[in-house]
């Protein structure tokens, strides 16, 4: 069994969703399996539906350093979500 302590030691996995972000969690969780040891939180950011919520989310994530996965909920947010996280680079 994985402690919470431990795992807030590594950056998290940021899933971000217009919806629930529930497909998105059953994603990076099918994807985490694989580590059964991982020490990775996943954080799901749902209704992320405007640029507002956007800015919010990459701005938590930045300064967690964290990872994130999105499906592409809306155009409109999914570019302006790539351009930020690119400008931080």
């Amino acid at each position: 069994m994985q402690s919470s302590e431990n795992k807030e030691t590594h950056p998290p996995i940021f899933v971000v969703s217009g919806g629930k972000g529930l497909a998105g969690d059953s994603v990076v969780q099918s994807i985490l399996i694989q580590f059964p040891n991982n020490m990775i939180p996943v954080i799901i950011k749902p209704d992320v539906l405007t640029i507002e919520k956007v800015q919010e989310a990459v701005e938590q994530a930045c300064v967690q350093r964290a990872l994130l996965y999105t499906p592409w909920w809306t155009l409109k947010c999914a570019n302006y979500l790539w351009m930020n996280v690119t400008k931080r680079k």
